[in-house]
């Protein structure tokens, strides 16, 4: 979502799914391949989706947080459809970033890939994970809300929660990383900024967090502390106590902007987060 990231580069990509819906696992798998990364061993490993920025190179989130070459891990990198500007975006909510309203089933194309992966390589269904930067920590979050029965777990960077209904089928593990001075999405709700298109209003984090901690079972809110995620990086650490599963975390920096120089230390940290709160 930040203009220095913005690319065409994707133009193979479709642009829009004609029927939504109407497509099986795989066709949607088909009409937009994914990349896949990890080791074939019949050992079943964890698998991490991970979904990028609008606008941005799928690869370069995982390669940035040091995700794709791992041999402990599965790690898969869907892509979105092309807008009419030809920038890659999720379907996620009505705040992002969808803007042309063309309506692509992205929830359906995520559970596909997913079940691709799951043909393909030794995939342990408790540590099935999810995560996402900006418009994609918006889908992350939308996969929690419809997809609780396939993941376990998501990590949202710079994103909000969905603004449809929240219905999980079982309880998920949420963790939030969000500066509180970012300038795209806002902390507090309301419309996106950037220069972005004016869409659906972005629900406030802590809001959202809440709201994920009452499904999940939680307690009250336990004491912040300081967490280094990156060199440069810290964040003021808080956890929701006494989940009766799945778990909630707010990793707040202080002063942090949209685009968070975040590195393969942030990954590391977060892996372990989600890995963590596999599902019994």
């Amino acid at each position: 979502m930040i203009a220095a990231l913005l690319v065409a580069a994707a133009t193979a990509l479709p642009e829009g799914d004609p029927a939504p819906g109407r497509r099986s696992p795989g066709e949607l798998v088909r009409d937009r391949p994914y990349a896949l990364h990890g080791p074939k061993t019949g050992r079943p490993l964890p698998l991490l989706v991970v979904l990028h920025c609008f606008g941005c190179p799928a690869e370069l989130l995982p390669a940035q947080l040091g995700l794709t070459r791992r041999d402990d891990l599965l790690v898969a990198v869907p892509r979105g459809h092309l807008d009419s500007r030809g920038w890659p975006f999720w379907n996620a909510s009505s705040a992002c970033c969808d803007f042309d309203r063309r309506r692509p089933d992205d929830v359906a194309y995520v559970r596909a890939v997913v079940e691709d992966v799951k043909a393909k390589r030794a995939v342990d269904p408790r540590r099935i994970f999810a995560l996402g930067f900006s418009n994609g920590a918006y889908l992350a979050h939308r996969l929690a809300c419809e997809q609780a029965d396939v993941f376990a777990g998501i990590v949202s960077i710079a994103g909000a929660g969905t603004d449809g209904p929240c219905r999980p089928a079982l309880p998920v593990a949420v963790l939030q990383v969000h500066g509180d001075a970012d300038e795209v999405v806002p902390l507090r709700g309301g419309k996106l900024g950037g220069g972005l298109p004016r869409g659906g209003d972005a629900p406030a984090v802590f809001e959202t967090l809440a709201a994920w901690a009452r499904r999940d079972g939680c307690g009250d809110l336990g004491e912040a502390h300081d967490l280094q995620l990156s060199p440069g990086v810290r964040a003021r650490a808080t956890e929701w106590r006494s989940c009766a599963a799945g778990g909630v975390a707010f990793w707040r920096v202080p002063g942090g902007g949209h685009n968070l120089p975040l590195r393969r230390e942030f990954g590391e940290l977060a892996l372990k987060w989600l890995l963590d709160r596999a599902r019994r």
